[in-house]
């Protein structure tokens, strides 16, 4: 006679999503040492995607404060509109830097939170924002790199075309109701 343990099917969708975690996390490796921008960088960064989101899925995903904070801190450096630190986070957030680092850990590993736009890493301890590089093709990243280089005063990182630099804050001018008549 054959038994089967009760908790096999736990224990088997377990492996599973952490399998589909390894894969996400080596396609982004793919995609850090190939460039989100060529043909395989595009299809590895797809697959990390792909495999991100599934093993997210099986195990319930970001819980809703982990996606609240994730969201706040990609606001704040949309809204600051340069890379910041954790630091520099905590400080203008009022949190603790662990819960920064946390939230930016969350956003690079649920990309699909934030989508269309992501945190990357700058340098040590330095965050900005990205656009992410699933949504526009090549030729369509290319065309507007033209206009953002003409727009900004900053130079554009070659190597990370999808970098946003000088990003202004919207919603920041007076309501039309408001304004000063006249104006």
């Amino acid at each position: 006679m054959y038994v089967v343990g009760g908790d096999l099917w736990l224990r088997a969708w377990t492996a599973s999503a952490r399998k589909n975690v390894l894969w996400a996390d080596t396609a982004r490796r793919g995609v850090a040492i190939f460039g989100a921008t060529t043909p395989a960088g595009a299809r590895l960064n797809e697959m990390a995607r792909f495999f991100a989101r599934l093993s997210a899925n099986m195990v319930g995903g970001p819980g809703r404060a982990a996606v609240s904070d994730i969201l706040t801190v990609l606001a704040a450096l949309v809204h600051a509109g340069e890379p910041l630190t954790v630091a520099q986070l905590s400080t203008a957030l009022g949190w603790h830097p662990d819960r920064v680092t946390s939230a930016l850990h969350g956003a690079e590993r649920h990309p699909e939170v934030g989508d269309p736009v992501t945190v990357r890493a700058v340098e040590s301890g330095t965050y900005s924002i990205t656009a992410g590089g699933h949504r526009l093709t090549t030729a369509q990243r290319e065309a507007l790199g033209g206009h953002r280089q003409r727009r900004s005063a900053a130079p554009i990182d070659e190597g990370r075309p999808d970098e946003v630099h000088r990003c202004q804050p919207v919603g920041d001018s007076v309501p039309a109701a408001e304004a000063p008549a006249g104006s």
